[in-house]
């Protein structure tokens, strides 16, 4: 595997645009994979540094593109067959998408903009077209909590409806199938009257630990047909829908909840709700500085 790239180009241009924003991104090392690595390498990064996302790289340092979550969780689903056969056989570079870049001087309305465009809460930093760090749209939502004027905008007006949920004695065959087919990232489990929450990261966690990978190979049946409960569920955080989003903000990045639900349930307020949503609406922060 390529040894990580740590962001070593920001001293020059700190002083203005995106860093100054997001101080904390300039020596935030990206971890990498090669275009011809299988993507068993990219899942098992993934789990280990628990990343939604991971960028692709050619010889050269130069980026080829990025496999996030969505991709690994489809061939997890493939392998229900011939446990790591379908992330063996695949290169990471065969199903690497596209991922937005912008330079270490970009602003924050540009990132949005990259993110809107590309449906993807990632934007890689990039000097020519050799990467150097990554901004996500926690990175956003990091710097909105900052904020302490009001929004303007409810949490109820950009709250995702209704809540997707499954039972505790689903299996994680009936999730992969869930998040494939309604193209989502998380799931409410309700166990015994909490709220908790399935996501894909709580399954590339546990397929690719190293009790769960020598489950998948050995015996994928019993991995795909394991229940719900057993999977490293996240506690949401909670908000009341009439909250201005500045408390949704602060709420988010201060206790660093995966998402949020809102009024006991009637809603999910995730990251992109968070960020790109008001942005959308003119209500997200976008002014030089904090």
């Amino acid at each position: 595997m390529m040894k990580n790239m740590a962001a070593l180009e920001f001293t020059e241009s700190a002083e203005d645009g995106l860093l100054q924003l997001l101080p904390w991104a300039s020596s935030r090392p990206a971890p990498v994979v090669r275009e011809d690595d299988p993507v068993m390498v990219a899942a098992m990064l993934m789990a280990f540094r628990g990343v939604d996302f991971i960028p692709v790289i050619r010889s050269g340092g130069i980026l080829a593109g990025a496999v996030g979550g969505s991709e690994i969780i489809r061939l997890l689903r493939e392998s229900m067959r011939d446990g790591f056969g379908a992330l063996i056989r695949n290169k990471t570079g065969s199903i690497a998408k596209e991922i937005g870049r912008a330079t270490s001087k970009a602003t924050i309305p540009e990132i949005l903009n990259i993110m809107r465009s590309t449906s993807f809460g990632n934007v890689c930093v990039v000097k020519g077209n050799n990467l150097i760090t990554t901004i996500t749209i926690r990175d956003l939502i990091g710097y909105a909590s900052t904020i302490s004027d009001e929004s303007g905008l409810r949490v109820s007006e950009v709250a995702s409806k209704p809540v997707v949920s499954l039972e505790p004695d689903a299996t994680v065959s009936d999730l992969l199938n869930m998040m494939i087919t309604r193209r989502i990232r998380r799931v409410v489990i309700d166990v015994g009257g909490r709220y908790l929450i399935a996501d894909d990261r709580a399954l590339i966690q546990t397929a690719f630990s190293p009790t769960g990978a020598m489950m998948l190979r050995d015996f994928p049946e019993s991995f795909f047909n394991m229940k719900l409960s057993k999977l490293p569920l996240t506690e949401p955080g909670t908000i009341d829908g009439d909250k201005d989003m500045t408390v949704a903000w602060r709420e988010m990045y201060t206790n660093q909840s995966c998402c949020l639900l809102v009024d006991d349930g009637w809603g999910i307020l995730t990251p992109w709700d968070s960020v790109i949503k008001p942005y959308l609406r003119g209500c997200f922060p976008t002014r030089e500085s904090p």
